[in-house]
């Protein structure tokens, strides 16, 4: 009797070894990471999904499936999160090596949420490897209490490239995590309004591998851009301060950055400006997807939006009412070409009012 008694105990141990080990793996969100599928799940709202074996695009593995991301195919699919949560998101990718593949392509991975519009993850990769070789790719992204968004939505999609031959992608995969398992421990992180000006400042209680954080800027909360850089140091505590903070409200975040290039992202925060006085600012000076502007008014107004390419041709042109006083314009510039344009406001009355000038790079 002893002995089944040391046994059940052993067995016991064994049983609470193994649940405890099991709940420590959090468990995947996305459906069909792995592309065994083909393009179940992925073809979210229409977009185009190419799925073949791994052979076909350089690799060696035959019965392996992944996605292609290129200038014409690439991958959404949405999926539920709770607010309050720490999500970690993995995947591996290769420069594609069979057929004409440009010598550098590139993917952009947007993680949106569904209901705010927040991109809580917008970063791109690059690929240049002539053999086929994955690299492993890792970052994450925190939904604060009482955010709006039970949902979010991943995308990859081409990047740096024209072409029909691009990045292989395999293994997406989202899950809850631990805040405490990040390379980045944060202890605080706060924006006070001096003056025109924005003091960011934040603290962190353990860093592995941390190289640098990036200071990014939103007038919208959804969309933004990178406006500094702050440098690691042993003390852990950092400060930035935005000396072109725009009237109204403006929306701050960090992308922490490790050495290896993996990164995460801090919560948002959002603090008001006062009126500065200036009729019309365009930012940022150099842009890629987007650029905002902030427009004085004396009067409730009907203007005119255009942007002008170098040669003084109109290349996109919007009718707006503004309001009494500040408003704020977000606008799309991604479809144009790379060079200097003019940002052009013109009144009711055909007035020209103001012109700043920006210029778009790819």
């Amino acid at each position: 009797m002893k002995t089944n008694s040391t046994l059940f105990k052993l067995l016991a141990v064994i049983l609470l070894h193994f649940f405890v080990s099991m709940s420590s793996y959090s468990q995947n969100l996305l459906g069909n990471s792995n592309f065994n599928n083909g393009n179940s799940m992925w073809a979210l709202s229409g977009m185009n999904v190419e799925v073949n074996a791994e052979s076909v695009y350089g690799g060696s593995n035959s019965s392996n499936r992944v996605a292609e991301v290129d200038a014409l195919v690439g991958l959404r699919q949405k999926v539920e999160v709770t607010a309050g949560k720490t999500y970690r998101f993995d995947f591996k990718a290769s420069r594609r090596t069979r057929g004409s593949v440009p010598a550098v392509v590139g993917i952009r991975v947007k993680i949106t949420g569904s209901n705010s519009n927040i991109e809580y993850v917008n970063t791109t990769r690059t690929y240049n490897n002539t053999a086929f070789s994955y690299s492993a790719e890792t970052g994450s992204f925190s939904l604060v209490s009482g955010s709006v968004d039970n949902a979010v939505i991943i995308e990859i999609s081409g990047y740096n490239n024209s072409s029909s031959h691009g990045v292989i992608v395999d293994d997406v995969e989202l899950s809850a995590v631990s805040a405490s398992s990040l390379p980045v421990q944060w202890i605080s992180f706060i924006a006070e309004r001096k003056g025109n000006n924005t003091l960011l400042s934040w603290k962190t209680s353990s860093e592995i591998n941390n190289a640098f954080f990036i200071v990014e800027r939103s007038m919208n909360g959804a969309n933004f851009d990178s406006i500094g850089l702050v440098s690691a140091n042993t003390f852990k505590t950092y400060s930035y301060n935005d000396n072109n903070a725009q009237p109204g409200s403006n929306y701050y975040r960090l992308k922490q950055v490790d050495i290896d290039g993996k990164f995460s992202y801090s919560k948002i925060l959002m603090i008001k400006t006062v009126n500065n006085g200036e009729e019309l600012k365009v930012f940022p000076s150099v842009a890629n997807q987007h650029i905002n502007l902030s427009l004085n008014l004396a009067s409730n107004s009907r203007v005119t939006i255009q942007l002008v390419d170098a040669g003084g041709r109109v290349v996109l042109s919007t009718r707006k009412e503004l309001v009494a006083g500040f408003n704020q314009q977000t606008m799309d510039v991604a479809n144009l070409n790379a060079g200097s344009y003019y940002l052009q406001v013109i009144s009711g009355d055909g007035v020209l009012n103001k012109t700043k000038s920006f210029v778009k790079i790819n």
